[in-house]
């Protein structure tokens, strides 16, 4: 397998980033508790697809938490981005809960929340007819019992598309700081020699073939130079 670059920091109280590189775009998600989470999202150029609005979003522990009380599969998407020369991203998160059931190591591809990087404009192939093609992406997710480093890949988008869990923890409660190196691990992932633009992001919650509650948090998403 080849070489991964993934940091993962724990993070306990209060947090000062021990990397000094360039933020190139930031999405903050420290809002007030009080601030209706939907009309934020949708004010600040998210859009709400499948069951999104069924995860109750809400500003809660410093950030935006998502819920899932049965099986959902919903995605807050930001399109149309042009974030150049991003070597890393950075993701402050966490779990409160995990579904259960969820388990990519036997091939139940499902996450209390996930970050879904993509990359340029080209359209991949999803390798399904229900599934639009994409543009090439990397998912990251925080799981229970998933290996760390390991690029997966889904039943759809097996040519555009890589996940990754980071980190790979059974605490919940816990804060993470989570770093995936993107420029290197692209051009690895889909021998590629330049790596395209960031165009959109995504995060989303899919929890459908599980059981159980799950309770997931973002404070902060950052694209660094």
């Amino acid at each position: 397998m080849k070489k991964l670059f993934i940091t993962i920091i724990f993070v306990i109280g209060s947090f000062s980033s021990p990397v000094c590189a360039k933020a190139l775009y930031v999405i903050n998600f420290n809002q007030p508790p009080s601030k209706n989470a939907i009309q934020w999202l949708k004010e600040n150029g998210f859009e709400l697809k499948k069951s999104a609005t069924n995860l109750k979003p809400k500003f809660d522990k410093g950030g935006l938490v998502l819920e899932s009380q049965d099986k959902e599969f919903g995605i807050i998407l930001k399109k149309n981005l042009r974030i150049n020369n991003a070597k890393k991203v950075r993701i402050t998160w966490g779990v409160d809960l995990y579904p259960i059931g969820a388990n990519w190591e036997k091939g139940n591809n499902r996450e209390a929340i996930s970050v879904m990087i993509f990359f340029g404009n080209e359209k991949i192939s999803s390798g399904k007819v229900y599934a639009p093609d994409l543009p090439y992406f990397i998912g990251i997710f925080p799981g229970a019992n998933e290996k760390e480093g390991k690029a997966y890949i889904a039943k759809t988008y097996k040519k555009g598309g890589r996940y990754f869990c980071s980190p790979c923890e059974k605490k919940k409660g816990q804060e993470f700081l989570t770093e995936f190196e993107l420029e290197k691990n692209f051009q690895k992932l889909f021998n590629k020699n330049i790596t395209p633009f960031v165009s959109a992001i995504s995060i989303e919650v899919d929890t459908t073939d599980t059981e159980g509650k799950s309770r997931a948090y973002i404070k902060k998403i950052e694209f660094l130079q």
